[in-house]
């Protein structure tokens, strides 16, 4: 439902979306905000098939969350996500997550590129319809673009498979998540991260082998995945 040009969602945390901590985790919360954005988009004419009938997809390029609290099964939780910007092929859209009492316990912000399906070129869309709240800005604040790192200290492989693909035929960019949190905990047993930063780069299809490798700066984990063949930078991230 939207008002006022924000969309509003309602979970109770299914139990497919709980680790063996009891509470959700970064990859459910990313997967909730992903749908939610599909679902807004939807509403506005801009999404997914509508994209589809302009030989246009969306494609996240940058991602920020930041939760103070996980929720845990059942627990309902309150979701709004909005767009403060959007410029020819480029948008920004942010999200906050509030417990059922309406307390804040997470916000996210994603920046999104809308291409071209034939070159993956950006190509503009007509947003004439999307609402614009461009003083409002989510408590992580702005997702950004991340450094280039190449001094790294631990490393793993993996292979792409079929179940990390999305409904455009690639990886969705939840798996990036998932896959180096999933690295982390190979290295450190008891890492639970309640903050990400993520810039997507370049994709990876069915059966491409990567690499990804990680270290440890502080309290925050600092990490890139690089296809095998070429070491084509596929994603970097900052995990907390």
């Amino acid at each position: 439902m939207e008002q006022n040009g924000i969309w509003h969602e309602e979970w109770a945390m299914p139990a497919f979306m709980i680790g063996n901590n009891q509470q959700s985790n970064l990859t459910a919360i990313c997967n909730i905000l992903q749908n939610a954005a599909g679902l807004h988009a939807l509403y506005r004419g801009l999404g997914f098939e509508d994209m589809q009938q302009l030989g246009h997809i969306w494609l996240m390029n940058r991602l920020k969350v930041r939760m103070n609290k996980f929720p845990v099964w059942t627990e309902k939780i309150k979701l709004q996500t909005w767009v403060s910007s959007m410029r020819g092929p480029f948008s920004d859209r942010h999200f906050s997550f509030q417990n059922e009492a309406g307390e804040p316990i997470g916000s996210a912000s994603t920046f999104w590129v809308a291409v071209n399906i034939a070159n993956r070129k950006p190509a503009r869309v007509n947003s004439d319809s999307l609402p614009i709240l461009a003083d409002k800005l989510p408590d992580c604040g702005a997702s950004n673009k991340l450094p280039s790192v190449s001094d790294f200290d631990q490393s793993s492989m993996y292979q792409v498979q079929f179940s990390d693909l999305d409904m455009v035929g690639h990886v969705n960019n939840t798996k990036y998540v998932e896959w180096i949190i999933n690295h982390l905990v190979n290295i450190e047993a008891d890492f639970r991260p309640f903050e990400v930063e993520m810039n997507f780069l370049s994709e990876t299809l069915l059966g491409e082998k990567v690499i990804i490798r990680s270290k440890k700066l502080e309290e925050r984990f600092v990490c890139v995945v690089l296809k095998e063949e070429d070491e084509t930078v596929v994603c970097r991230g900052r995990f907390q």
